[in-house]
């Protein structure tokens, strides 16, 4: 039989993706709580708005988290009938303050013309959020993927909005002012953000912090068994001591829950490949050698094919020795007349998720607003991804 449409092993196979998102969150109910507390002041006597930065790095559940507790705190809003506005932004979409603000205008005030001024922006959201007395919360995502100098200006222009509120109110040109709570979570991967900051924006944020900490191997554990309870696998194929090993497995490779999810997933993948009746720990020792050798040609294997025409096109700059960059990478892309035409922000995106993903990496970051790049560390694996697919 060509097709094996009664596998023993997989049952729902999307809920081992990293993508999915889980209705029942684990291994982060300190965090959940903490972030519910700051929000809870806007349900009081005297209503406040969080000012907030969470750290964490990659695979920690930041995004997933705040997501979730911003979920529930839109629906007791509702409840309470108070009305609030959450604005979500993220880094590597808006890289500059004028993208930021732009953003920011586009979600509270639609009917506002957009200007091509920066400052003007800035105005106009000022303007919006005094008259029409609109609860705002701007949750930034990813600042550390806005351009190096643009995030000076762009995190002093967010961190001084609800002051420039309370200013304009008592100003001339403003009519009918009315009441409004504006606050903002930060959210980065850097956890020596402020270092980066001029006195005049340090002095300004807000030093309120949350800080979410690498997953320990109980944690990845728990979090492995709710995808099985969710149905991703039959209960009964894991063997003894299994998921602490991939738990274990992920913690020495200094990865989080993405990498125990890939290698579960790839285990899963295998045992139904043999027709097995049981994981063993032995095929997770064994799986997981192989995943650790071809960790980054897998996730090159699973690209979109657009994006592989980006990361080709990344290949050949590097091939000829020439600087790589979001310019040189979109005058290039632009060359190429039989890809899909999108915009500089879109092939921007394309680039931030490469890095994320570790595929290709920043080799100087002055503060200018090109970053060089470089993927001379993983030329190799990218080579042969790239000619077993028939790209090269």
């Amino acid at each position: 039989m060509l097709f094996n449409e009664t596998t023993e092993i997989i049952k729902r196979k999307e809920l081992l993706s990293i993508e999915y998102v889980p209705e029942t969150i684990v291994g982060r109910e300190k965090e959940i709580k903490e972030l519910a507390f700051n929000l809870s002041y806007f349900f009081r006597t005297n209503p406040t708005l969080p000012t907030l930065i969470i750290y964490g790095t990659v695979g920690t559940g930041k995004t997933t988290i705040i997501n979730y507790v911003l979920k529930k705190f839109e629906e007791s809003s509702k409840e309470k009938e108070k009305k609030i506005k959450i604005i979500r932004i993220k880094g590597s979409d808006s890289k500059t303050k004028y993208e930021v603000l732009k953003q920011i205008l586009t979600q509270i005030a639609p009917d506002m013309p957009i200007s091509t001024i920066t400052a003007d922006l800035h105005t106009k959201i000022v303007k919006a959020l005094s008259e029409r007395g609109l609860n705002v919360l701007i949750f930034l995502d990813e600042v550390h993927e806005i351009r190096e100098n643009e995030l000076n200006s762009v995190l002093y222009a967010i961190s001084r909005l609800g002051e420039d509120i309370a200013y304009s109110k008592s100003k001339k040109g403003i009519t009918k002012p009315q009441k409004s709570q504006f606050g903002y979570i930060l959210v980065s991967n850097e956890f020596l953000l402020r270092n980066k900051l001029k006195d005049n924006t340090k002095s300004s944020l807000t030093r309120e912090n949350l800080t979410f900490l690498r997953y320990n191997p109980k944690q990845i554990v728990e979090i492995l068994k709710s995808r099985i309870d969710a149905g991703a696998i039959k209960k009964e194929v894991i063997g003894e001591g299994v998921l602490e090993l991939i738990a274990g497995e992920s913690v020495k490779e200094g990865e989080d829950s993405r990498y125990a999810l890939k290698l579960l997933s790839a285990v899963c993948k295998e045992a139904a490949k043999r027709s097995l009746k049981k994981i063993d720990t032995l095929l997770v020792e064994e799986v997981s050698e192989d995943l650790k050798k071809n960790y980054l040609k897998e996730n090159i294997k699973n690209l979109p094919d657009f994006y592989l025409e980006i990361l080709l096109i990344i290949y050949e700059l590097f091939k000829n020795d020439e600087n790589i960059n979001s310019k040189t990478i979109w005058d290039e892309y632009q060359k190429k007349t039989y890809l899909s035409k999108v915009n500089f922000s879109r092939i921007s995106q394309i680039v931030s998720y490469l890095e994320k993903e570790g595929i290709i990496y920043v080799t100087t970051s002055k503060k200018t607003k090109l970053r060089n790049l470089s993927i001379e560390e993983n030329k190799g694996e990218i080579e042969e991804v790239l000619k077993e697919l028939e790209k090269l």
